[in-house]
């Protein structure tokens, strides 16, 4: 029997390690904005406790691509990981939702 998915275990697991990242790639910067943004996103997924919490830091992350911010190519590359796997675990709380209904 397997365990059930925990989206707060994945987060910390396999998000919270990439906006660490983000957040000191952007820190020797000049991109001052960037970095407090990965900050706060970083804040938000380490005080994570349900679904309800990274649902918050979902929607500030699909907010990146509008606030104007010119990325790095290492930045970008990272940022584009996180994506990915924000995507997966959405896609698994989506099937998780659908399986209760």
């Amino acid at each position: 029997m397997t365990a059930a998915f925990d989206p707060v275990v994945y987060s910390r697991d396999e998000l919270v390690p990439l906006l660490k990242q983000l957040s000191a790639l952007t820190e020797s910067s000049d991109q001052l904005a960037q970095h407090q943004y990965f900050k706060m996103l970083l804040a938000q997924v380490e005080g994570a406790s349900d679904g309800g919490h990274l649902a918050e830091a979902f929607l500030h992350l699909s907010g990146a691509a509008f606030l104007g911010f010119e990325f790095a190519p290492g930045v970008a590359d990272v940022l584009d990981e996180l994506l990915e796997k924000a995507q997966n675990l959405s896609e698994a709380l989506s099937v998780s939702e659908d399986s209760k209904h």
